[in-house]
């Protein structure tokens, strides 16, 4: 709820004058009431976050809008669900004209699928307004704007431009050309799974070949309603199905081994016992290292690093989408927290260790006689 406190209310109160409305906060956001006059019953405008279903799939709408409709846990799931709810009636029985909005930036399949100018469906009244971010240059710093324009083609293609290709499009020139293709894990050598929890839970699966290969072979992430358990019990399907007969490393970001002040368990305690997390790297620049190093690899004249095309958060991650915090026109050195950073901090902090040193015995354990994990 950060940005709409910081943007889209801010705007509403700069338009919208005082005296027609009352705002209050609520358990789930902000409530803000219209008043439309003594002998017309009030509208309200709910402003909520989306995490939840049990915030919206229960309410009798008129209209609804989404903003950042390409984030990853707004789904068409999601947008179903919220036009299923266009049913609220007006006090004098007869019917509002029902209407629902999304404000996305170019990229997520879904929206792709539903207005783009090849959709196949055939519902009606489903329309597109392409804009630009120039479009909108007389309400953004200068400072922003330059930005943009230094940013690189392919950058301003999808996120200051209309686009209505995917966002990690593998046909063209992909920013690592020649780093995805699906590979099969070798048998006999373990699979290692990285995890970024707590939080969203993201899983990364990847296996550095004896030959000296490391791909990248599933990945997943949860939306913020998921629970650790719903991820843990996901994970150990996935890894059933797709890597029957591997055995599994599992590394994670330290943070998951903090207990929490509730019942004073870590989040690792409730992976246990099918899942026995080994601490991750904590440097940013050691993760950063090890990701450069492969990416810089080459196998048989080849990119050692290869990337199976369904992981498609990771790859959208590589090719833009992972980027520094920006604050007023400024590249602050951190990572921005979001859906992007939560993947790759699956893969880094796991990549980083088992690129570093274990503890012998545990590199023992799993490796048994059969060589160093990383070939030289």
């Amino acid at each position: 709820m950060g940005e709409a406190n910081d943007t889209l209310l801010v705007s509403w109160r700069r338009t919208v004058p005082q005296a027609l409305y009352k705002l209050d906060r609520d358990n789930w956001g902000w409530v803000i009431t219209i008043h439309t006059g003594a002998n017309t019953a009030p509208s309200t405008i709910l402003v909520r976050a989306l995490d939840d279903r049990q915030k919206y799939e229960s309410l009798e709408l008129g209209w609804f809008g989404i903003s950042q409709a390409n984030e990853q846990f707004i789904t068409k799931d999601l947008w179903d669900t919220l036009t299923s709810r266009l049913r609220w009636i007006l006090p004098d029985g007869g019917t509002p004209e029902y209407s629902g909005f999304a404000e996305a930036n170019s990229g997520a399949p879904w929206i792709i699928e539903t207005w783009g100018p090849d959709r196949t469906h055939t519902m009606a009244g489903y329309e597109a307004i392409e804009v630009s971010m120039y479009d909108n240059e007389a309400n953004l710093p200068a400072d922003y704007m330059q930005a943009m324009a230094e940013k690189p083609a392919w950058w301003q293609r999808w996120f200051v431009y209309p686009c209505w290709e995917p966002l990690a499009e593998l046909e063209g020139e992909p920013v690592f050309e020649g780093h995805f293709r699906q590979e099969l894990p070798e048998s006999g050598w373990p699979v290692v799974r990285g995890w970024d929890l707590p939080g969203p839970v993201a899983t990364t699966w990847f296996q550095i070949t004896r030959s000296g290969q490391l791909l990248i072979l599933y990945e997943q992430q949860g939306q913020a309603s998921d629970s650790i358990m719903d991820m843990k019990r996901r994970a150990l399907e996935a890894s059933a199905v797709l890597f029957p007969g591997w055995s599994f490393l599992d590394v994670a970001d330290p943070a998951a081994f903090t207990k929490m002040p509730t019942d004073q368990r870590a989040p690792a305690d409730l992976l246990r016992p099918e899942i026995i997390l080994q601490r991750g790297e904590t440097n940013l620049s050691q993760r950063l290292q090890a990701a450069q190093t492969w990416m810089d690899k080459l196998h048989d004249g080849k990119p050692a690093l290869q990337i199976d095309p369904r992981c498609r958060m990771l790859i959208n991650a590589l090719q833009g989408g992972y980027c520094w915090k920006m604050v007023a026109g400024r590249v602050i050195p951190e990572p921005r927290k979001d859906n992007y950073s939560h993947q790759v901090d699956s893969w880094l902090h796991a990549l980083a260790k088992v690129s570093g040193q274990f503890d012998p015995r545990i590199r023992r354990e799993m490796m048994g006689p059969r060589g160093a994990l990383i070939p030289v």
